[in-house]
């Protein structure tokens, strides 16, 4: 057996289990990591869906500080945006890749678990900087954009996991209650919203209730007519992102 299909293999027998929140970060590192070897594998569509359903990014779907670069340089008048912020921070490998590229970087999780580790290794005072935020992004990303006076770079990926049972008792499916909260900005802004392979997709295990508006919801044209039509410049897909460019309000098209 392979290094990779012994990883695999180790993976489904950690996921299938309910853990302790102590052993659910360092699954998650695991999973990231097998993830990284599939990078040089060929990976099989089972293993990839299987990746998806643990929300671990397929490594070409995952942006880099060029990729940002080039999304920043897009359009005149977007190039000098500083501040990321983050909703979704998993084992923050996305915010820890992608701050370099700006002056200030802001992550936000639900999960406790997740958060502490990530403050534990990456936060305001370790060599990294960044900063962390407990709670729902529905309600915390509204409230720290209001405290952000200038443009910023969202990258909007704070949805449920099955397997994450620090979800479950509180989590919504926030994408609807950040893209208003982002709507009502009176800044340019890029907006990036992860998973496009799961727009329109009606997927029971990224569900936390059956109730509301969820991923079957999601197209470029619903994310558009939520943060205001009117006011977008540009958008396209990147990757696995939706890109959404926001003029100021008084100057938009």
């Amino acid at each position: 057996m392979s290094v990779v299909a012994r990883a695999v293999a180790r993976l489904g027998r950690i996921a299938g289990r309910s853990l302790p929140a102590r052993h659910r970060f360092r699954a998650k590192t695991l999973a990231l990591q097998i993830s990284n070897a599939l990078e040089s594998a060929q990976v099989l569509p089972s293993v990839s869906r299987r990746l998806d359903t643990l929300c671990i990014p397929r490594p070409e779907d995952r942006l880099t500080p060029s990729d940002i670069d080039d999304i920043r340089s897009r359009h005149p008048g977007y190039g000098d945006i500083a501040v990321f912020i983050e909703t979704g921070t998993l084992e923050a490998a996305n915010v820890v890749n992608l701050a370099p590229a700006f002056r200030e970087a802001h992550s936000i999780d639900l999960s406790r678990t997740l958060f502490r580790a990530a403050v534990k290794r990456f936060g305001p005072h370790t060599r990294f900087g960044i900063n962390f935020h407990l709670g729902d992004s529905a309600e915390v990303l509204p409230a720290l954009l209001e405290a952000i006076h200038e443009p910023a770079v969202v990258y909007l990926d704070g949805h449920y996991c099955k397997w994450d049972t620090d979800f479950t008792a509180a989590s919504t499916f926030p994408l609807w209650s950040e893209l208003s909260a982002l709507a009502r900005r009176p800044y340019r802004e890029i907006v990036i919203v992860d998973d496009v392979h799961t727009f329109s997709t009606d997927r029971p295990d990224l569900k936390v209730r059956e109730s509301g508006r969820g991923w079957e919801a999601v197209t470029t044209d619903s994310i558009i007519e939520a943060l205001g039509r009117e006011r977008v410049v540009d958008s396209y897909i990147h990757r696995d992102c939706f890109v959404v460019f926001l003029a100021e309000p008084e100057s938009a098209p």
